[in-house]
């Protein structure tokens, strides 16, 4: 699996060569970022999120998108499509993803409606959201601090030993959904943001290879 910074092996001959490659904390060559390094994944998680609405039986929810951005809660700060912007005393500027409408799954898929899939996650509530991960290989952790603890997932390699299941293991990536983060907190989960950002890109690819499915 490709990972940029890298190094190769006639860097690596001798100890002292291979100290100085794991000494380098800026371009970290030594890590694979392709399992072992979380990302924020944005849109791309919206998948995992259509994936929850199939499994519940609401692919066929439909949601409005909002001007003024979409609210969970009286109140609360709006969440806003990509093209529009939330100016600092409160106000939304800019359209809707596929206009301010009523949208079904897969037209906010294609738009990549940040208002609908933030209203999905919610209506999905929770206990949804936390079965699919864990279908997917996810850790589903209660709080935020839970989320930054090192997991690893050797079992998902079938190898001639488990140590070298464990040795090639990636990093787990988790996603919060206990019952002390908000609706808005759920919303952003929705859309690739906030509390799903431990993703390591090996997990979002096996996230995109489910509908492809037979």
């Amino acid at each position: 699996m490709y990972s940029n910074p890298s190094y190769s092996l006639a860097e690596a001959q001798d100890l002292d060569s291979y100290l100085q490659l794991e000494a380098n904390r800026r371009e970290k060559p030594l890590l694979n970022r392709a399992t072992r390094e979380y990302y924020v994944p944005g849109s791309t998680f919206k998948t995992f999120t259509m994936i929850s609405a199939f499994r519940a039986g609401k692919q066929n929810t439909v949601f409005a998108s909002y001007p003024d951005g979409f609210k969970p809660v009286k109140g609360s700060r709006p969440i806003v499509d990509a093209t529009q912007k939330l100016q600092p005393d409160g106000t939304v500027t800019g359209a809707c993803d596929g206009g301010c409408q009523e949208k079904d799954i897969t037209f906010a898929y294609k738009v990549s409606s940040n208002q609908y899939f933030a209203q999905l996650a919610i209506d999905l509530g929770r206990e949804r959201l936390r079965e699919t991960a864990m279908l997917l290989g996810m850790a589903a952790v209660d709080t935020p601090e839970d989320a930054v603890m090192a997991r690893f997932f050797p079992n998902i390699w079938n190898t001639s030993t488990p140590n070298i299941a464990a040795a090639l293991a990636p990093s787990q990536s988790t996603i919060v959904t206990g019952n002390k983060i908000s609706l808005y907190d759920l919303g952003l989960e929705g859309m690739g943001q906030g509390y799903a950002g431990q993703m390591t890109p090996f997990q979002m690819a096996l996230i995109r290879s489910i509908p492809r499915q037979p």
